[in-house]
């Protein structure tokens, strides 16, 4: 008898499954919470915890009834909006279902056996299961003490295998951006063998105004850059899944063979779209995450814990304990954080949400 498993590809069997973060009916069901039964906190995937943008709710509302309609393939309303914004032009961009998607279509594009994917040591976990996914080798090189990406390090580690270079920026988990001189000086270096992908998921959550994306290394001669981005954080919409990649005319034309049919669905388009121009929700967003993680660093530097400095919305800090247990009993007062790094990882969310975590912090911890 013919058994299952020996009729899938070996690749699947071998790839590790996405770790999902627990959500707020796991917590309702696994905990008695009277008290807090309609307001946990969910404070561990880096969600927008002030919501999602008012104008992008409206516009995907409007667009609800006209979903008997298949969206528009390539997304080119989005793609023309987000050149207008960012520069280069709409042939520049590829739009995808969030970044997850983007970072496999560049998996399934550049990986071929044996392959060396190099990859920070501590950074999103995405990058060495999609190496792994297309029998790829991730290599994980270390970080530097204070837990930043170690550049001299990662250019050391090249060999004439190495065919990608994922760099997060700022870096999920530890939450610190890279100096961006240093970063595009780093990937001039990097030889032309190499495919440099820059995420930058939290890239508008920077503080410095006159920052330089990797967008800027795109128009230089034979660029080897790609650069990812999504909808999830800022605009709050990582329910509606769109993200894109930004890259050559050259790579962009051979990454648009692997996305589906359409690139994503009617309504993130319509959201997305609308999102652009939400210009008040967006600074919203961006200075309340400023001013309440100034206020959890600074409440948790009382404490006597050490907070690594964040250009994000989530902090990284080091509570001393095991996380993951200490994560357990946060559950218990209807607090979700994430727990399974050496450090704890803590979304930002709301004054309120966040004076409510101090409070159980401090309690758990017998501060």
């Amino acid at each position: 008898m013919i058994m299952l498993a020996d009729m899938i590809n070996d690749y699947v069997k071998d790839s590790p499954a996405y770790r999902v973060g627990i959500t707020m009916d796991d917590v309702r069901e696994d905990y008695v919470l009277a008290d807090f039964r309609d307001d946990i906190c969910k404070m561990n995937e880096n969600e927008n915890l002030l919501g999602v943008s008012p104008k992008a709710v409206k516009a995907m509302q409007e667009t609800a009834v006209l979903c008997n309609y298949y969206p528009e393939g390539t997304g080119k309303a989005l793609r023309r909006k987000l050149a207008e914004r960012y520069g280069l032009s709409e042939y520049h961009y590829m739009i995808t279902e969030g970044a997850s998607v983007a970072i496999n279509v560049i998996g399934e594009v550049f990986i071929r056996e044996g392959d060396e994917v190099l990859i920070p040591a501590q950074s999103y976990g995405a990058y060495g299961n999609t190496a792994k996914r297309f029998k790829g080798t991730p290599v994980y090189v270390p970080m530097r003490g204070d837990k930043g990406i170690d550049l001299d390090a990662v250019l050391d580690a090249i060999t004439p295998k190495t065919k990608l270079i994922f760099i997060c920026n700022p870096n999920n988990p530890t939450g610190m951006a890279l100096n961006d001189e240093e970063l595009l000086d780093f990937i001039r270096k990097v030889p032309d063998h190499v495919m440099v992908v820059v995420d930058e998921a939290y890239f508008q959550f920077i503080r410095r105004e006159d920052y330089k994306t990797a967008l800027d290394a795109i128009t230089e001669e034979n660029c080897r850059v790609m650069v990812i981005r999504t909808f999830s954080k800022v605009y709050g919409m990582a329910g509606a899944r769109v993200g894109y990649v930004v890259s050559s005319l050259e790579v962009i034309r051979y990454l648009s063979r692997m996305v589906n049919y359409f690139c994503t669905n009617k309504l993130a388009l319509a959201g997305a779209l609308a999102a652009l121009d939400d210009k008040e929700f967006e600074e919203l967003t961006l200075s309340t995450v400023r001013e309440e993680r100034i206020y959890l660093t600074q409440e948790l530097e009382k404490m006597g814990y050490y907070v690594c400095p964040s250009d994000t919305n989530f902090i990284f800090v080091d509570l001393q304990t095991d996380s993951m247990k200490l994560c357990e009993k946060m559950q218990q007062f209807g607090i979700i954080l994430r727990g399974d790094y050496d450090y704890t990882r803590i979304s930002i969310g709301t004054r309120k949400q966040n004076q409510r975590v101090i409070e159980k912090l401090k309690e758990v911890l017998g501060k």
